[in-house]
């Protein structure tokens, strides 16, 4: 098509312009405190109709053989889209993924496009009701055990998490679409990530990793009593830095679960008692607003409220 070939032309729009761009758009839409496609100086409309053309240039350059496209520009590109909560076309979603099955592809991406891009894939399922249409190969490939060491060994906490909260979403049904891999896999890749170098060591967990990575373990049915004695022992560490959100994610896990750890449950008392403190305290002061201080992003409010802040 003409599009196709003005896109191919020498000197044209490249992978890391197109991932550029929609990276920036999903920066300031967050710098915007916004949790969807809100865009200053844009409206919804626009900002979606920038990001299907934007995709479908990189749908054309991931499927031209003769284009050597970065792996991280794919995987800035689908965590743009999940940022702002858009899905492109399928075509353009599915050829991205797709993109990863190339080896060269593979083995040049790093823990963090490999997890950005499982993370993205889970987000606009979850979020946006994409339903990926790739074959069980690509999902194996994506989540075989050398991607899988780079974040496990190799990665930073935040990706450790993201993978298997990803993995655990993907292993779920959602809505009336079915499980996108099967739990076999899912069960695998949350061993092997939870027993990498990255999870034996928790001093540089944020609260947040360690909530998600325990909701994906809630998610999969999995006691992994390391890392919850792990994460048990640490608590004077994250737990005081914790959001509302993240201390009511840890408890759900352990109901879920049904765990029993008294240190654990302890903190997690004294934690909701803090946080009560804060929201009396806040509730006095006019002008401020004890959802948005409570509450992390995508979760329901603990505070009474009836609306995700």
């Amino acid at each position: 098509t003409a599009f196709t070939r003005q896109v191919l032309q020498p000197g044209a729009v490249s992978s890391q312009d197109v991932a550029n761009v929609v990276y920036e758009l999903a920066a300031v839409a967050g710098t915007n405190n916004s949790t969807n496609n809100n865009v200053p100086g844009l409206s919804p409309e626009e900002v979606v109709a920038a990001l299907e053309q934007l995709c479908s240039h990189m749908h054309v350059l991931v499927t031209n053989p003769n284009i050597d496209v970065n792996a991280q520009d794919v995987s800035n590109t689908l965590w743009g889209c999940a940022k702002l909560r858009i899905k492109p076309a399928d075509t353009a979603c599915n050829g991205m993924l797709q993109s990863f099955e190339g080896r060269k592809m593979r083995e040049a991406a790093t823990s963090q496009a490999v997890a950005n891009t499982l993370y993205a894939a889970s987000e606009l399922r979850h979020r946006c009701g994409w339903q990926p249409q790739l074959r069980e190969q690509v999902w194996q490939q994506l989540l075989s055990e050398e991607q899988l060491t780079r974040v496990a060994d190799h990665g930073l906490p935040q990706e450790v998490s993201n993978v298997l909260l990803a993995v655990a979403r993907l292993s779920r049904t959602a809505g009336a679409a079915l499980p996108v891999i099967s739990q076999e896999l899912a069960d695998r890749c949350a061993t092997q990530l939870l027993e990498g170098q990255i999870a034996q060591r928790l001093t540089p967990w944020t609260a947040q990793s360690i909530s998600n990575t325990m909701w994906a373990c809630a998610m999969l049915g999995l006691h992994q009593s390391k890392f919850f004695v792990g994460a048990s022992a640490n608590t004077r560490m994250w737990l005081p830095k914790a959001a509302a959100g993240s201390i009511r994610q840890v408890a759900l896990a352990c109901a879920t679960l049904q765990l029993r750890d008294e240190q654990l449950l302890a903190s997690l008392v004294r934690g909701c008692s803090q946080k009560l403190s804060e929201l009396q305290r806040l509730s006095k002061q006019p002008g401020l607003s004890p959802h948005r201080t409570c509450c992390s992003v995508g979760q329901h409010c603990v505070c009474g409220g009836t609306r995700s802040c």
